[in-house]
């Protein structure tokens, strides 16, 4: 019995955190989700049965993807690098160009929008 709880905790905790991933709403690291896998491979492998190894191995891949995973910042400008040329167009459909801004201050915003 120990073991199909364990099995349920690891299932359910990971249907948690997958419905989270499209939302753009999980922390770096889910420390509760970690604690509740972490309950999950205890009770697993105390329980001895089939069900209970199943949902520590469960739980333990969880751990191991969530705490090798993370942000990594790409290599960047440096201040004083020569910005990219970039071309994008605006609302209206006309054909922006970061080599027109040359010489002048610019803050380029760029972000991803839901669409």
């Amino acid at each position: 019995m120990t073991g199909a709880i364990a099995v349920v905790v690891a299932t359910v905790t990971w249907g948690q955190y997958l419905w989270r991933i499209p939302r753009e709403r999980i922390p770096l690291r889910p420390w509760g989700s970690l604690a509740a896998m972490a309950g999950a491979v205890v009770v697993g492998a105390v329980s001895g049965s089939w069900w209970g190894w199943l949902g520590a191995i469960i739980a333990a891949y969880f751990w191991f993807l969530t705490l090798t995973s993370g942000y990594r910042p790409a290599s960047g400008l440096e201040v004083g690098d020569q910005f990219p040329e970039l071309t994008a167009s605006d609302s209206g459909g006309a054909l922006i160009r970061s080599s027109d801004w040359i010489g002048r201050r610019v803050l380029f915003k760029l972000y991803r929008g839901p669409w």
